[in-house]
């Protein structure tokens, strides 16, 4: 009896030897994987603050006085190149509203149905060559050549 009762002392110590090992082995891959985690995002972090830098800089370049000046005054002088025959106001290009003619659908016990369903799409009409003409005119206004 005394045999027996050490025997099962020995195996309850040895099944909780081993439950411990198993119970350290996940804690520690989970530490593992949080620290190659926190590694991960602080480089991450480092890499957006150099490009964040990166930025600061080329904005503080782009926004010099001197170069601002420069800009300023060539677009002065292409603004006073600028013609009031080249510029066209805004609602002069609006385009007009296309119209749509729905297909005529087969019936549906006709040998041309070819399994397509009755239901058709609209296709749009062409452009009238009012509209067309009209279109060109416009473009040589913009263009200078009228």
């Amino acid at each position: 009896m005394k045999f027996l009762r050490k025997n099962i002392l020995i195996l309850c110590l040895l099944v909780a030897v081993l439950a411990t090992g198993g119970a350290l082995t996940f804690v520690s891959q989970d530490v593992y994987d949080t620290q190659k985690s926190v590694g991960k995002k602080s480089r991450d972090l480092v890499a957006e603050q150099w490009e964040l830098r990166a930025l600061k800089a080329e904005w503080a370049y782009l926004t010099r006085p001197d170069r601002l000046d420069e800009l300023s005054d060539a677009s002065g002088a292409a603004q006073k190149k600028t013609s009031l025959s080249q510029t066209v106001v805004i609602q002069t290009l609006v385009a007009e509203p296309v119209s749509f003619v729905p297909l005529p659908t087969p019936k549906p016990n006709s040998s041309l149905s070819f399994g397509r369903s009755p239901i058709q799409t609209a296709q749009p009409l062409a452009q009238s060559s009012k509209n067309k003409s009209s279109f060109t005119s416009l473009l040589k206004k913009i263009g200078g050549n009228e």
